[in-house]
């Protein structure tokens, strides 16, 4: 039986593994749901540059879940 956390997911650390073209449009993908649902995505600065998104966040601390793409 699994648990569902009370709390919701609010901000999410976002790492990838790969280079743009391996990603395809997960990130895209990635982007549009967590507008939708509410969810910050932070990303660090070699993924923003890797990709050309959002802007860097230092501190992934704060991150509820972390999404590996």
């Amino acid at each position: 039986m699994q648990q569902r956390s009370s709390d919701p997911v609010r901000r999410a650390a976002v790492i990838t593994h790969g280079k743009p073209l391996t990603i395809g449009p997960a990130l895209e993908r990635l982007e549009k749901v967590a507008e939708e649902a509410g969810v910050e995505l932070l990303l660090p600065d070699d993924e923003v540059e890797k990709h050309g998104v959002g802007e860097a966040e230092q501190d992934l601390t704060g991150a509820d879940i972390a999404v590996v793409l």
